[in-house]
């Protein structure tokens, strides 16, 4: 999604409600795309209840294969990830990310 920007919220993942499944990762933002800004919010109640990997603010900056230009003004500005629900020892978590589809765990 190129030209997107969320900013001035509170975004509750709630994890601490138990899932059917017992198997949720629960993050608050993914986006990809070019110009995207994420900027003024807190994250609470994130975490995971599996092993896979979890971003809780994650912009994947899209990249064009028929360009050599680098992707521009992509960015998380002012963002806080507090309250995180349990997650199992050793998962994988990365609070906040900017960066190509291949760092992301994204294809």
């Amino acid at each position: 999604m190129d030209y997107f920007e969320l900013s001035d919220l509170t975004v509750d993942c709630n994890l601490m409600i138990p899932t059917a499944a017992g198997n949720a990762v629960c993050g608050a933002v993914q986006v990809m795309g070019n110009y995207a800004r994420v900027r003024r919010i807190k994250v609470i109640n994130w975490g995971s209840n599996s092993a896979k990997p979890l971003f809780v603010v994650c912009l994947v900056m899209a990249d064009d294969a028929s360009t050599t230009a680098p992707v521009t003004n992509c960015g998380i500005e002012e963002v806080i990830a507090i309250s995180p629900a349990s997650s199992p020892s050793g998962a994988t978590i990365t609070a906040l990310h900017a960066g190509p589809a291949a760092d992301s765990g994204q294809s």
